[in-house]
């Protein structure tokens, strides 16, 4: 994946701001998949973070498909937007 795009940048600071409000699987989702793990941020395809978790946790016994993923992350920003909004 190529350079981070706004929208990218401002889920980024989104999650960081809200980071305590995830459990463990969004964050380790989110923290792969927008590159949080590397300097500067390098953002991964959803085919990627799902391979990767394989590796990265013992909560995912098998790779999580790219929709899962985009699920996920999903599920994260409309979870931080609602929190944010009320």
């Amino acid at each position: 994946m190529a350079d981070l795009s706004t929208r990218q940048l401002h889920n980024i600071s989104l999650v960081r701001e809200n980071w305590i409000l995830l459990n463990e699987r969004e964050r380790q989702v989110i923290y792969l998949l927008y590159g949080m793990d590397q300097f500067p941020n390098k953002p991964r395809t959803l085919d990627e973070t799902g391979k990767l978790l394989v590796n990265y946790a013992n909560d995912f016994p098998t790779s999580l498909t790219r929709e899962r993923v985009r699920q996920i992350e999903h599920a994260v920003l409309s979870k931080i937007e609602r929190l944010n909004n009320d």
